[in-house]
């Protein structure tokens, strides 16, 4: 662990009771995370019904809520090509069964050296062409497959508890491992942090969805660099995304994992990040749904400055870095960097917490909210998102619930 050394960023920031009392005050509540995109359930199953995708095209399968039924004449149709069911009193209209409608490819894009243009091996076809398989019904996983729940299963950071259990109450007198020794409990508390910033970087994995492939975890008042490394993901990759975000390539994660410089999947992630992270730590994030959903994490005390910044739109982290603090990033050819993201959301926050200093009162009674956890501090966190006014609430509202991608948000991926 060590500090960075760039210029462009700040020192140690002041960690009085003051400034962490308006850090503490400036984060949001369940409504507030919920509706930007955080997940706040550990393994619903509705999470995992939105995202059964055939395994073979990756078409999403239940993608919309159910369409209103439409009266057809059947007198216009040929008979012999439909077949009409009832179930629940909903009748359905299919055209030939036989017709094909799962369309994918079963070879591997590659970059000929005398085209500029990726291929597909089993077809020769352009990458993004129509499958060259096609299939009439497709692949579809059950929603209670294992494999599907562990993937799609979120952690809450956790609190160890400081008991030692009693012999009767183990297995061969061996301590389970809920429990942990007062000593070990003590010692642990020491290296939990007020605060961190974090940020991630995102390849594309085999099913489209966005893989962890690294991560970098800062400590927010002293600026120590407490995790930085590529991420090995969990499942095969479909592209590392380097030059359009992630600036990892698959030579970095080759190399990575040789040295063993690495973590292994998000569990590796999150057993390495709850050494310095507990529940009363306050995690600063820059449009953090994204981290944290790849990470699989759930933290009840974050604070977004894609949030806290007041704008009708959401904006990007090079854009807030430059205006709030006069840093510009991501300026790099190669892609992002995730160092150098965590450390300009770092300063972005601070710039944010000093002016919110500047009005004490208000950060009394935000605080006061805070603590009540009821609906109406909810209602005064949708207002603390810095949404303008009603209307404009409402707009971002219906526009979250229109995202393609359920609970990852693609374009602010790539503006992140």
């Amino acid at each position: 662990m060590s500090v960075t050394k760039d210029d462009r960023f700040s020192g140690a920031f002041p960690a009085t009771p003051a400034y962490l009392e308006t850090l503490h005050s400036m984060c949001h509540g369940p409504a507030t995370l919920s509706g930007r995109q955080y997940q706040l359930e550990a393994s619903p199953s509705a999470r995992i019904e939105a995202r059964l995708k055939c395994s073979r095209c990756l078409q999403r399968i239940w993608d919309r809520p159910e369409a209103p039924l439409v009266k057809f004449d059947s007198q216009q149709l040929d008979p012999n090509e439909l077949k009409a069911t009832a179930e629940n009193d909903r009748t359905a209209i299919t055209l030939d069964e036989k017709r094909p409608i799962c369309f994918y490819h079963v070879g591997k894009i590659v970059r000929p050296n005398d085209s500029g243009k990726s291929v597909w091996t089993c077809c020769d076809k352009y990458a993004g062409s129509r499958g060259c398989v096609e299939k009439p019904t497709h692949t579809i996983p059950p929603p209670n497959d294992p494999a599907l729940s562990d993937y799609w299963r979120f952690y809450p950071t956790p609190t160890p508890a400081p008991v030692t259990p009693k012999p009767e109450n183990s297995k061969k007198g061996r301590k389970t491992k809920r429990y942990i020794s007062l000593a070990d409990f003590e010692s642990r508390k020491q290296y939990h942090r007020k605060a961190v910033a974090l940020d991630c970087e995102m390849g594309t994995s085999s099913t489209t969805w966005p893989e962890m492939i690294r991560v970098t975890i800062i400590d927010y008042f002293t600026g120590e660099v407490l995790m930085n490394k590529l991420v090995e993901p969990s499942m095969p990759m479909r592209s590392m995304n380097t030059a359009y975000g992630s600036g990892v390539s698959w030579k970095d994660m080759k190399n990575a994992i040789r040295d063993g410089n690495y973590y292994r999947g998000a569990a590796a992630v999150r057993e390495e990040l709850f050494k310095f992270v507990s529940p009363e730590t306050i995690v600063v994030t820059h449009s953090g749904h994204n981290d944290l959903n790849v990470m699989r994490w759930i933290h009840p005390l974050v604070v977004d400055t894609q949030i806290v910044h007041r704008s009708r739109n959401p904006r990007g982290l090079a854009d807030l870095a430059a205006d709030y603090c006069g840093i510009y990033i991501q300026n790099s050819a190669k892609g992002h960097c995730s160092l150098e993201d965590a450390l300009a959301t770092r300063e972005v926050m601070h710039s944010m917490v000093r002016e919110r200093m500047k009005n004490p009162s208000r950060v009394a009674s935000l605080m006061e909210a805070l603590l009540l956890d009821t609906a109406e501090d909810d209602q005064i966190d949708v207002e603390e998102t810095n949404f303008a006014d009603d209307e404009t609430a409402v707009e971002e509202t219906n526009s979250m619930k229109d995202e393609l991608d359920g609970n990852f948000d693609e374009d602010s991926i790539s503006s992140a």
